[in-house]
């Protein structure tokens, strides 16, 4: 069983405030979003994962946890029964999304996020209801904020289903850690990360299946976005350097760079 309520608020553009603020009405809304619960019949203390599917209506982008130059992430805010908690948000690949002079990461057309829901041992008999209220900010000639609650029920005799499919497909989507020493410094005002050269055989594999290659921080500031990232392997063979064009933030006190190295398709 699921629910949502929404509202969805105008209005301001991407350089600045236009116009008088109006209510749209829900049938208006740019994102469309579904919780699909990876199982509705979950057992007591066995964690599910809920995949938050976000669906953009053409020519509308929403923002990554980094959203670069401009832009706001999604937020989701949990209302669980007792005993429930949500684990970390978990953010799939975003791509480089241009808008005049400003890029920013995000995503457009459809995106499947996943959050992990815990279960408590002593799970209460009957339907249990999950609400999430989702605020996100989708963009276009003009920025919207919009905010959804939304509500799924699981637990419910007889309506069991099985959504292991639609996570196991989400999961694919998502960055993954890479097992890499990895080392960073700033010079001549570009940013330098050091791989070892497993890295390397990596990205020619996914290069050669006509993907491209971009370097992209998880927080803001440590990169000019609009930059490519540039690719070098050292005459030890056994070395990758990765660079791009700095950014504004200060790397002083920045004693670990997270960073994703996204094989983003461009096409």
């Amino acid at each position: 069983m699921k629910r949502v309520f929404c509202i969805a608020l105008l209005i301001f553009t991407l350089a600045a405030v236009t116009g008088t603020a109006q209510a749209q009405v829900p049938d208006q809304r740019h994102a469309h979003i579904r919780l699909i619960p990876e199982t509705t019949d979950a057992g007591p203390g066995w964690p599910i994962y809920i995949a938050i599917e976000q669906t953009l209506d053409p020519g509308w982008h929403s923002y990554w946890i980094n959203p670069g130059d401009s832009g706001e992430p999604m937020r989701v805010k949990w209302a669980l029964p007792e005993g429930f908690a949500a684990g970390p948000l978990k953010w799939p690949t975003p791509k480089k999304i241009a808008v005049g002079p400003l890029t920013s990461f995000g995503y457009e057309d459809k995106a499947i996020f996943l959050q992990e829901i815990g279960v408590p041992w002593e799970l209460p008999e009957g339907p249990v209801t999950l609400r999430a209220d989702i605020d996100i900010l989708v963009c276009s000639e003009i920025c919207i904020p919009e905010t959804c609650s939304y509500e799924i029920t699981i637990n419910v005799p007889g309506e069991a289903q099985d959504n292991a499919a639609v996570i196991d497909a989400a999961y694919e989507h998502l960055p993954s850690p890479y097992p890499f020493n990895v080392t960073f410094w700033e010079e001549t005002g570009r940013l330098f990360l050091s791989f070892d050269v497993a890295l390397y055989s990596m990205l020619s594999t996914n290069m050669k299946a006509g993907t491209s290659f971009a370097l992209m921080p998880d927080e803001w500031g440590l990169v000019n976005n609009a930059a490519e990232a540039k690719i070098d392997m050292l005459a030890d063979q056994r070395t990758v350097i990765v660079s791009q064009e700095r950014g504004d933030r200060s790397l002083d006190g920045f004693k670990d760079i997270t960073a994703i190295l996204g094989y983003t398709d461009f096409d």
